[in-house]
């Protein structure tokens, strides 16, 4: 039956999407396939995300660059000295190799499967329940909570949360590859200047794990926006003149003269999950015991992000985006939190997180609404071939 499965999705991943979900919720022993399975699904349609070029999508610049280090065969050394790529030699490489094939949308694709994989491994991986309705509800709700758009068009940074996140889960629950993490978490400041703030929060969330008295370490954290612009002078002043340093400072001077419009009905589903993330990492923390899949430095990290996400709610790009990490880190513990609360009011937090996510889910549609895709019947007709044929040109 898997092999059959596995030929089917590969001729219509998308059509295959909601059997992938259930199958992968039920036989748990092939969990690399059917998590690459239901990723190559989404894959499918991020290859159909096409923006117009009037539209202010990341994905329109990411095409841009593509096509100037296509015609210009621009060179690593050249990459260095301009302005796009200065100091950010992995997504130099990443838009290199993407700008050999044919189709540009093999990027987006490419992104969106690898990103939701990682997701998904991390759900399954932590996933500690015997109950198959509690694990597709996990299922569901992280896929709901995931903004599409993150991994098909703003690319670097989601790449950066979900390469941070693996590389966190190998080196905290599996304690291994550990030597291996650290390279990897400074690789993705190569990729995003989010990965200075990811190092950061990693140290700020081992100083608080470690700590006998935490009071002061989870004050530091929650309150770090009162000494924002101290922070950046200090960065500035002791670190000025690496590229990535002076990226950061520019990109907080950016954020907090150019701030995003705070669209409201996506405010507050994110402050919605993230207080229900926040309770999760609470309770288990206090109720942890030897046979829950996770570990305490992953609950006090997992912690350390949500302090600063509540911290950075006078910003909404702050918020947004590292709501979107805490989501990764802490919905898929959802079935360890169900184990954790009395029975009585289990059903009520199930019915509850249920309909949360599907409203979400409505939301998040009426977001990618606003944006162009190709229709349903191209989304259904990309395939396996079609990722070949993007690749052989």
């Amino acid at each position: 039956m898997t092999i059959v499965v596995t030929l089917l999705t590969l001729l219509a991943p998308l059509a295959m999407l909601p059997v992938n979900a259930a199958l992968c919720s039920k036989h748990k022993k092939y969990i690399w396939l059917y998590c690459g399975l239901i990723a190559l699904g989404l894959a499918a349609i991020g290859y159909n995300y096409a923006p117009f070029s009037w539209e202010n999508a990341d994905l329109n610049r990411h095409f841009l660059y593509m096509e100037r280090v296509q015609q210009s065969g621009m060179t690593w050394q050249e990459a260095s000295e301009t302005k796009i790529f200065e100091g950010l030699p992995i997504y130099f490489v990443l838009i290199k190799i993407f700008s050999f094939f044919s189709e540009p949308q093999l990027l987006p694709a490419f992104t969106t499967f690898v990103g939701y994989f990682i997701c998904l491994y991390i759900v399954f991986k932590l996933d500690s329940s015997n109950d198959i309705n509690i694990t597709f509800l996990t299922l569901f709700v992280v896929l709901s909570c995931i903004y599409f758009l993150g991994f098909s068009s703003g690319i670097r940074q989601y790449l950066a949360f979900t390469f941070f996140l693996i590389a966190f889960y190998f080196e905290s629950v599996e304690e291994k590859y550990k030597k291996t993490a650290w390279v990897v978490y400074f690789a993705i400041t190569g990729l995003h200047t989010t990965g200075v703030i990811l190092i950061a929060l990693r140290l700020a969330g081992e100083v608080l794990y470690r700590a006998k008295n935490k009071t002061i370490p989870i004050m530091l954290v929650l309150i770090w926006s009162v000494f924002q612009n101290m922070i950046v002078d200090m960065l500035g002043s002791l670190f000025g003149g690496n590229v990535v340093i002076d990226k950061l400072v520019e990109l907080a001077g950016h954020y907090s003269e150019h701030g995003s419009k705070v669209i409201w009905p996506f405010y507050v589903w994110r402050m919605f999950f993230a207080i229900i993330c926040l309770i999760a990492v609470i309770v288990i923390i206090k109720t942890r015991n030897d046979d829950d899949k996770v570990t305490e430095r992953y609950l006090y990290f997992s912690l350390t992000v949500l302090l600063f996400t509540f911290g950075g709610l006078t910003s909404y790009d702050v918020f947004a985006r590292f709501s979107a990490f805490s989501f990764m880190l802490v919905l898929p513990l959802i079935s360890i939190y169900l184990k954790k609360i009395p029975k009585e009011s289990r059903g009520i937090f199930i019915f509850g997180l249920t309909a949360a996510g599907v409203l979400v889910l409505f939301v998040n549609f009426w977001g990618y609404s606003q944006t162009h895709f190709n229709n349903l019947l191209d989304m259904l007709f990309t395939n396996i071939f079609t990722f070949i044929r993007g690749i052989i040109g």
